[in-house]
């Protein structure tokens, strides 16, 4: 289905009326038994959830459905969505039926045979892993050009957007904290005011892609911002008392005036607006610079990549900042993560090694 600006969306607004309870078993299961990260459970119930709001549409009982169902789902979103996206909703409705087939009331689910037991959508539709972005730009990896430059970064400060002088300041706050911190989306949304320290200058978040059992040292962590950047966020939180209706019961450091935390796909779209205005955006998806912005399906200068952007940075232009460091502010489970953002520099290398006796 395409809304009013011909954009795809899952029908009747993504709710579910006929299978609310078949969903939600789902997803008690998903958790009980998996006991996913956060992240991942978010992924899994929203995706399953567009499934069975097409099975409804389309009269398909998902306790019934085929194979040629769910290639009639695949199809209908393939050109619609990157293949990566495409890749995760059909991973979504394996989860699916997976969780629910393995649950101990199987026999009430009644599951004849799952619709996805032998389907392989890579191969029926020349479906890849890779990010088009990656494949349209002809790069080894995604960080070949997620590294944006810390100049063009910065350019972003000026040019955010707002409807008023306090709006234009907590949108700078934010795009700031999201270039000193290298936070996600999800983890700047539920930043709070009280777990700011500003003696030291850091901020107590909780991870949004860890577990806490594999990682305690790393689910809680913290995350620093410069001191001469204080006044400026202090700024911001004297003045989101008076911004918001919200703010006497939010905790939360971004706000609206409609609602007490701002959404993560609301901090991502002030991100790309800022560098639509700085002059610095471009679609990578399709590599097209003739298309208008509701019809480009990735752009350049996202939030994710801002964090990218922040962690590059740290590794390869902080001398006082080493690999192990930057693997515990930006919260990677592994040094390995951190160490693909490093850039081969032999020079460097040569003159620290001197510099060394």
């Amino acid at each position: 289905m395409r809304n009013e600006k011909g954009q795809f969306s899952s029908p009747d607004s993504k709710q579910l009326n006929e299978y609310t309870d078949l969903h939600q078993r789902f997803c008690e299961e998903f958790l009980a038994r998996k006991d996913p990260p956060e992240t991942t459970f978010e992924t899994r119930k929203r995706e399953s959830r567009y499934w069975l709001a097409w099975c409804e549409q389309n009269d398909v009982d998902p306790r019934d459905a085929t194979e040629d169902d769910v290639k009639r789902y695949i199809k209908g979103i393939r050109n619609e969505k990157a293949g990566t996206t495409v890749s995760s909703y059909f991973n979504s409705i394996r989860v699916f039926y997976r969780e629910l087939s393995e649950s101990v009331d199987v026999d009430e689910l009644d599951f004849d045979e799952l619709p996805t037991s032998d389907l392989d959508i890579g191969e029926e539709y020349d479906i890849s892993q890779t990010p088009e972005y990656v494949q349209v730009h002809k790069v080894e990896k995604e960080s070949d050009i997620i590294a944006i430059e810390p100049d063009t970064i910065r350019e972003l400060f000026d040019h955010v957007p707002g409807e008023n002088p306090v709006t234009k300041l907590r949108n700078k706050v934010l795009l700031k904290l999201s270039w000193f911190t290298a936070c996600r989306a999800d983890e700047l949304s539920r930043m709070e005011v009280d777990k700011i320290n500003h003696d030291d200058y850091t901020i107590k978040i909780r991870s949004s892609k860890l577990n806490p059992d594999d990682h305690p040292d790393l689910y809680i962590r913290n995350v620093c911002y410069p001191a001469d950047f204080d006044y400026q966020l202090r700024r911001w939180i004297k003045k989101r008392e008076s911004y918001s209706r919200y703010a006497d019961q939010s905790s939360h450091l971004f706000l609206t005036t409609h609602k007490p935390q701002m959404e993560p796909a609301h901090i991502s779209d002030i991100v790309k607006e800022a560098a639509q205005n700085a002059g610095v955006q471009e679609p990578l998806r399709p590599a097209n610079p003739a298309r208008i912005p509701e019809d480009v399906d990735e752009w350049l200068i996202t939030s994710h990549r801002v964090r990218r952007a922040a962690i590059s940075h740290w590794v390869n232009n902080c001398d006082s900042i080493d690999l192990h460091q930057a693997r515990r502010m930006a919260g990677h489970a592994d040094i390995q993560r951190t160490m693909e953002y490093l850039e081969p520099d032999e020079e460097k290398l040569i003159n620290n090694y001197q510099a060394s006796f």
